[in-house]
C-alpha cells in the first residue's frame, strides 16, 4: 500500500483556505441578511410615511371640501369610497379649521405587502370660533398597490369617558 505524505505547511495552507471559505460564505450571508434587514426598514418607513401623510391630509385643514379631493390619490379604491361622505362638503357652508398637535403610529402587524397600524393623534378644531380638543385613536391598513403604500382602510376606534370609568368602578365596588 502506497503511503500519502502530507507536508505539515500543506495542511496549514489548506485548513487557512477551509476557513477562509467558510468565513466568506457567513460574510456573504450576514450582508444579504443586512441587506434584507436594510429593505424591511425601507418598507416600514415609507408605510409610515405614507400613513402619516394620509392622517395628516384627514385630520388637519382649513377647507373642508378640498380635503377628500387630496385623500384620494394616498387611497386605494375601495379605501377611499369607505370613507367619502355621500354629499359633497358645500364650501364655505361653516369655518372649520382642524389642526393636529401630536401624532404617533405604531406597527401593529405586517402580512405579506400590508401593515396595520394604530394611531394616537390629538388634534384641535377651531368650529366657527369655538375650540375644542381631543385625542383620536384610528387603525390604518395600507397595502403596497401601483407601486407605493395606500390607505385600504380606515376606522377610528372609541374611547371610553374616564368619568364612565369611574363610575363603573364605583358601581362594582357597591
Amino acid at each position: 500500500m502506497r503511503e500519502i505524505k502530507i507536508s505539515v505547511p500543506f495542511l496549514v495552507l489548506f485548513i487557512i483556505t477551509v476557513i477562509l471559505a467558510f468565513y466568506t460564505v457567513n460574510l456573504k450571508n450576514e450582508q444579504r441578511d443586512m441587506i434584507g434587514d436594510r429593505r424591511k426598514m425601507q418598507e416600514i418607513e415609507a408605510a409610515r410615511e405614507a400613513n402619516e401623510q394620509f392622517i395628516t391630509t384627514l385630520l388637519e385643514y382649513k377647507d373642508v371640501s378640498s380635503r377628500f379631493e387630496k385623500l384620494e390619490p394616498l387611497m386605494t379604491k375601495s379605501g377611499f369610497e369607505q370613507i367619502k361622505p355621500s354629499q359633497e362638503p358645500a364650501a364655505g357652508d361653516s369655518y372649520v379649521v382642524s389642526t393636529i398637535l401630536s401624532q404617533q403610529n405604531f406597527i401593529s402587524e405586517r402580512v405579506d405587502d400590508e401593515f396595520h397600524l394604530f394611531n394616537e393623534i390629538s388634534i384641535s378644531i377651531n368650529y366657527e370660533g369655538s375650540k375644542t380638543e381631543q385625542t383620536v385613536i384610528a387603525k390604518t391598513d395600507l397595502i403596497y398597490e401601483e407601486g407605493e403604500w395606500k390607505v385600504n382602510h380606515y376606522e377610528q376606534i372609541p374611547m371610553l369617558d374616564p368619568s364612565m370609568v369611574e363610575l363603573e368602578e364605583h358601581d362594582h365596588g357597591h
